[in-house]
C-alpha cells in the first residue's frame, strides 16, 4: 500500500482535517486510527465533532465523447478528438489543436450571461441550491489547522512588532468600505507583510512561494472558449508540482497572465476578497468553486484545494475535495488573529503534502521555460514492489473535469525496467463500492478486458482531509483513492481507419461483455468512452476491440431487491429505454436494475452514432442525426426516450463509405433492441400487476440468457465477412478516391465541427455537466440506500 501523504501540521495535535464530509456525494487510505500515524495533508489538529462547518458537494460536468471533445484535456496541443473524461479512460486522451491566432478579448455582456449560467450549474451540484438548510459542523476546526507552518510564538511576535495589527484590529482596513478596491489593496498590504515575515520557502532549489494581486488578471480556463476568471490574490509558486502556464499561444494565457508569468498551474491558493456588507455565501461559493476547479485540472495530482474568502471583517476556509466542498463558518480576523496569520501562511505552504498534493506523483521541472520535462509515478508492480514508473510527457495527463466524484486522472507511462507502455489510472470510489481491481482480476483471463498489471485499492480517503465527525452528514460520501496499472491500448474508437477495424472492435468488446456476464459480472457503463480498440491484425478475434471501465460494475448474484438499488448507470445518451421508462414506472419502489439487454442497447446507440454521425474516418454528420444525439444528453428524459423510440423503430440510409453489410448490421441490431423493448415494455405497462410483481418479471428477463449475444455476434461475424468481400469487390480507384474523401484531418484541423463552433461546445459542455450530476445524485441514492439497508440488518 503506498503511503499516505503526511505533513507536518500543528503544535497541539494536528491530526485530524476530517469535517464533516461534505456533500450529495459521489468514490487513500490512513490508518483507521488517525492518531497512530502523522496526520495526513493540510495540517489539521483533532477538532470536536459538533456541527459547525457548512458541508455541501461540488461536481462539475463531464464531458462525453465526442460531442465536446476539446473541452477537458490539458496542457499542450495535440491530436485528435479523443474519448472523454472520467469513468477510465485509460488512454490519457489529448486536447485538439487549437487555433493560436485569436487574441484575448473582454468578456462582453452575452459571454458573462453565460458565465454566470454556468456557475450556477456548478452552485447546485454544491449544495443542492438550498443555503438555508446547508450541514454545519465546528467552528473552530479552521483554528486547529497549520500550527506547524505558523507556531502561536511567532505570531505573537508577529502581531506585536513587524505588522499594523494594534488595539484588536488590522489598522490598515477600513470599517466602512463603499467599494471593494478599498478592501483589497490593504488586504493585499496584509497578506504580503504575513508572507514576508513567515517567509513560507524551502531549503530546495527553485520552491518559492509569492502573493500576487491578480483581481484585474484573468486566468485562461482548460475550456477555451471561455475567456477566463480573476481570482483576487494568488500565491504564485514554484517547485515540482508547479509549472509555467504555456507561454506560446494566446489560447492558454492572456496577455496580463504573461507579463506576470502566473496560471492555475503554478498557484497554491487562491483568496478572494469582498465586502462584508456585500458578501453571498451562494455566489461567492460559485465563483471560489470555478477557481478551484480548475487548479484540480491543470494541477492533475491534486488531492484537494483550498481557498480563503476574506472580507474586512471576516475569512473563510473553504475545501474541495473528491467527496465536495466544505466551508467553514466566519472567522473574524480581528477578533482571531492567529487564525487568520495560519490560514495565510498554510495555504501558502512550501510543503506540497500540506497543500494537498499527491506526492507519489514526482515532476521535474525546466528552469528556464518553467514547465514540466519529465515525472515520475510511484506505483506496485506485478510482484507488489513498489517502483517509479516514468510519464510519457509527450502524451498530457488525462484529467477528469469534476470535483466531486470519481476525479479520475491517467498517466501513460514507462514500466522502468521493462520499457513497456502502461496506462496508470488514479480514481475515487465511494467507500462501500467494490474496487474496480477486483473485478479487472476476475475478468484477466477474457480476450477484449484491458488486462490489469498491478493495483493499490487504498491510497487516501477524503475523510482524512477534513474534520473528524463521529456523526457526519448522511449526505457526505467518504471515497477512496485506487491506483490502476494497466496494459496500453491502441487508443479511443474515433480513431479507427477501416470500417472493418470500428465493427471488428465493437464485436470483440460485445464478446468480452457477454463472457464476463458469464462469469457473473456486469458492466453497466457501455459507452463510447469506454471502449477502445485493441490489436489492429484483423484476424486476432476477440482481441480487436477492448473494455475498459469497471467503476460502475457489479456482481451479478447480488439480489434483486440489492441490485434495483442502482436505478441507473453510465451516461444518458448511451442508456437503454427501459432504464429511462423506469425512472417514471416505478414510483414507489426502487426502479427495477440495469441488466446485461441494457447493456446490449448500449452497444447499438454507439454503433448508431458512428454510422450516422461518421461518413468516414472523420465527423461529418447529417444535421438531423447530430440534433438527434444531442437531444438524448439533455436532462429531460422524456425528450431522449423519445429520440431512443425513434431510433429503434424507423430506417436509416447509411453513407456510401459504410456500405450495404454495415447498413444490414445495423437494422438486425435494430430489430432484435425493438423486440427486447416490446417484451420489457408489455410487462411494464401491465397495471394489473402491482409494481413488485412487474419489478420481479422485469428482473427474471435480466436474469435469462436467450442468445440475444449469440445472435448479435453471428450477425457482427457475417458483418465482417461481407466487409472483406466487399472491398475487394470494389475497384482500386473507387477505393483510393474513397480513402481520400475520408482521410482524417491533421491533427492541428482535426478538432471538426464538435470543437470549432464556441456556442456548440458551451452546450454541450452544459448538458454533459447535466449528466454528470444526475450520476453523481444516482450515485448517492445508491450509497444511502445501501447503508439503510445495512442499518436495517443491523437492527
Amino acid at each position: 500500500m503506498l503511503d499516505p501523504p503526511v505533513s507536518p501540521s500543528t503544535e497541539k495535535s494536528d491530526t485530524s482535517t476530517r469535517p464533516v464530509l461534505s456533500s450529495k456525494s459521489t468514490d487513500d487510505t490512513l490508518p483507521s486510527n488517525p492518531l497512530e500515524k502523522a496526520e495526513g495533508p493540510g495540517g489539521h489538529c483533532n477538532g470536536s465533532s459538533e456541527a459547525g462547518c457548512r458541508d455541501i458537494s461540488t461536481t462539475e460536468g463531464e464531458l462525453d465523447y465526442p460531442l465536446t471533445a476539446g473541452a477537458v484535456h490539458r496542457h499542450d496541443d495535440s491530436e485528435g478528438i479523443r474519448a472523454s473524461v472520467e469513468r477510465g479512460d485509460p488512454q490519457t486522451p489529448s486536447k485538439p489543436r487549437q487555433s493560436g491566432s485569436e487574441n484575448f478579448k473582454p468578456i462582453t455582456a452575452n459571454q458573462v450571461s453565460e458565465h454566470e449560467e454556468t456557475k450556477q450549474i456548478l452552485f447546485d451540484e454544491l449544495s443542492g441550491g438550498d443555503m438555508v438548510n446547508m450541514p454545519s459542523a465546528d467552528p473552530g476546526w479552521a483554528s486547529t489547522l497549520y500550527f506547524q507552518q505558523a507556531p502561536e510564538s511567532k505570531i505573537r511576535e508577529f502581531l506585536n512588532e513587524k505588522s499594523c495589527y494594534s488595539r484588536g484590529r488590522w489598522n490598515d482596513l477600513p470599517k466602512s468600505p463603499g467599494l471593494e478596491s478599498q478592501v483589497q489593496g490593504p488586504m493585499f498590504k496584509i497578506i504580503t507583510s504575513i508572507l514576508k515575515e513567515f517567509k513560507p520557502e524551502s531549503s530546495t532549489p527553485g520552491v518559492s512561494r509569492k502573493a500576487v494581486d491578480t483581481h484585474t488578471t484573468f486566468f485562461k480556463h482548460d475550456n477555451v472558449n471561455h475567456n477566463g476568471t480573476s481570482p483576487d490574490i494568488s500565491i504564485k509558486a514554484t517547485g515540482p508540482s508547479f509549472e509555467l502556464p504555456d507561454m506560446r499561444s494566446p489560447r492558454s494565457v492572456t496577455p496580463k497572465q504573461k507579463d506576470l508569468k502566473i496560471g492555475w498551474s503554478n498557484v497554491t491558493a487562491v483568496f478572494e476578497i469582498k465586502r462584508e456588507s456585500a458578501l453571498s455565501p451562494k455566489d461567492n461559493l460559485k465563483q471560489v468553486a470555478g477557481y478551484c476547479r480548475q487548479i484540480f485540472i491543470h494541477q492533475p495530482n491534486r488531492l484537494f484545494v483550498r481557498a480563503l474568502l476574506i472580507t474586512e471583517e471576516t475569512v473563510y476556509l473553504v475545501h474541495f475535495d473528491r467527496s465536495g466542498v466544505y466551508l467553514s463558518r466566519p472567522i473574524n480576523i480581528h477578533e482571531d488573529p492567529y487564525t487568520f496569520v495560519r490560514l495565510v501562511v498554510g495555504l501558502s505552504s512550501c510543503d506540497e503534502n500540506v497543500l494537498g498534493l499527491d506526492t507519489s506523483v514526482s515532476w521535474t521541472v525546466d528552469r528556464t521555460t518553467g514547465r514540466k520535462v519529465s515525472g515520475k509515478v510511484k506505483a506496485p508492480d506485478s510482484d507488489g514492489c513498489l517502483i517509479e514508473y516514468e510519464i510519457c510527457m509527450a502524451m498530457p495527463p488525462f484529467v477528469c473535469a469534476t470535483i466531486r466524484g470519481r476525479g479520475t486522472v491517467c498517466y501513460r507511462a514507462i514500466h522502468p525496467k521493462e520499457r513497456t507502455e502502461v496506462i496508470i489510472k488514479d480514481s475515487w470510489r465511494t467507500d462501500t463500492r467494490i474496487p474496480e481491481s477486483v473485478f479487472l482480476k476476475a475478468g484477466k483471463d477474457i480476450d477484449g478486458v484491458v488486462k490489469i498489471l498491478a493495483s493499490e485499492d487504498n491510497g487516501g480517503e477524503t475523510r482524512f482531509y477534513r474534520h473528524e465527525d463521529k456523526h457526519p452528514h448522511p449526505s457526505f460520501h467518504n471515497r477512496i483513492k485506487s491506483r490502476i496499472i494497466m496494459s496500453h491500448c491502441t487508443g479511443p474508437l474515433d480513431t479507427f481507419i477501416t470500417r472493418f477495424q470500428l465493427i471488428a472492435a465493437l464485436r470483440d468488446a460485445i464478446q468480452a461483455h457477454y463472457e464476463l456476464w458469464l462469469q457473473g459480472i456486469l458492466h453497466r457503463d457501455i459507452s463510447i468512452r469506454n471502449i477502445l480498440l485493441g490489436d489492429p491484425n484483423p484476424e486476432h478475434v476477440g482481441q480487436r476491440g477492448i473494455l475498459i471501465d469497471f467503476d460502475m460494475a457489479i456482481w451479478i448474484s447480488r439480489t434483486a431487491e440489492s441490485v434495483s438499488k442502482d436505478p441507473r448507470s453510465g451516461a444518458q445518451r448511451w442508456q437503454s429505454i427501459a432504464i429511462l421508462s423506469n425512472r417514471v414506472t416505478f414510483e414507489n419502489i426502487d426502479p427495477p436494475a440495469v441488466d446485461h439487454l441494457d447493456d446490449l442497447e448500449s452497444f447499438f446507440y454507439i454503433l448508431c452514432f458512428f454510422v450516422l454521425v461518421f461518413r468516414g474516418i472523420s465527423p461529418a454528420a447529417i444535421k438531423n442525426y447530430e440534433k438527434m444525439f444531442v437531444c438524448m444528453d439533455v436532462g429531460d428524459p422524456d425528450l431522449a426516450l423519445n429520440k431512443k423510440e425513434k431510433m429503434i423503430k424507423d430506417p436509416y440510409e447509411l453513407s456510401a463509405w459504410w456500405g450495404e453489410p454495415c447498413e444490414r448490421l445495423v437494422a438486425t441490431f435494430q430489430e432484435m433492441i425493438r423486440e427486447i423493448n416490446q417484451v420489457k415494455s408489455k410487462i411494464r405497462n401491465t397495471y394489473s400487476m402491482s409494481e413488485e410483481r412487474r419489478r420481479e418479471e422485469l428482473y427474471k428477463i435480466g436474469k435469462k440468457d436467450e442468445g440475444h449475444h449469440k445472435r448479435i455476434l453471428a450477425a457482427f461475424d457475417q458483418t465482417l465477412e461481407d466487409i472483406k468481400r466487399d472491398d475487394l469487390l470494389r475497384k482500386p480507384a473507387e477505393q483510393a478516391a474513397e480513402r481520400s474523401s475520408a482521410e482524417p484531418l491533421p491533427a492541428a484541423k482535426r478538432k471538426t465541427r464538435w470543437t470549432a463552433n464556441p456556442k456548440k461546445q458551451a452546450l454541450m459542455t452544459m448538458l454533459e455537466e447535466v449528466e454528470e450530476e444526475e450520476e453523481e445524485e444516482e450515485e448517492e441514492e445508491e450509497e444511502e440506500e445501501e447503508e439503510e439497508e445495512e442499518e436495517e440488518e443491523d437492527e
